[in-house]
């Protein structure tokens, strides 16, 4: 069984971040956890951006391929949770979620007294796929090279992957991934 891992909206928020890590999900090296308070405020901030059919489409997307990623009955916790008071709702439902990692670009609303009792991590993105590069090596790399391959409209190659990578707050990941990229190219 997967390891079970909590994501805030900021860690889905960008489309690039997030398709990575949801294709990583989908291949089992995790089940993702979220709450229907994460999908509204994605919804709400994708859509000025993207468009209501567009968001609409990912957030469909999301829930079909993750149908038991939401987590309920965390309300109660809210009032106990010691983090930032904006998320509280977040650290809550995390709590309540089987994950014992939660993922936010958000670390600074998060100190270690609040979470510390809970017996959860908190991790932002860059760090987090760097664990499964490490723990998943080639499933990791061929993943992200299929993705790199995806883009149609531009086309792209490694260096500009890497460079999308980096402007979306992967810099470590970038780097061993590209890495893993250079080699996987040689190899085709």
């Amino acid at each position: 069984m997967p390891f079970p891992v909590f994501f805030d909206t900021c860690a889905l928020y960008g489309e690039t971040v997030c398709d990575l890590t949801l294709r990583l999900a989908e291949a089992g090296m995790f089940q993702p956890y979220w709450f229907r308070g994460v999908l509204e405020e994605l919804e709400r901030v994708l859509e000025p951006r993207i468009g209501e059919k567009q968001v609409s489409k990912r957030i469909a997307t999301m829930e079909g391929c993750f149908p038991d990623a939401c987590v309920t009955n965390y309300e109660s916790l809210t009032s106990m949770m010691t983090c930032d008071p904006n998320d509280r709702h977040i650290l809550a439902a995390a709590v309540a979620s089987p994950a014992y990692t939660l993922v936010t670009f958000n670390l600074k609303d998060f100190p270690e007294s609040s979470y510390r009792p809970y017996q959860i991590e908190i991790k932002d993105p860059d760090c987090f796929l760097c664990d499964l590069l490490d723990l998943h090596h080639s499933e990791v790399a061929t993943i992200a090279w299929d993705l790199m391959n995806s883009y149609k409209k531009p086309p792209v190659d490694i260096n500009e992957y890497l460079g999308i990578l980096r402007r979306s707050a992967l810099p470590q990941f970038s780097q061993e991934i590209g890495k893993a990229l250079r080699d996987f190219s040689q190899h085709q």
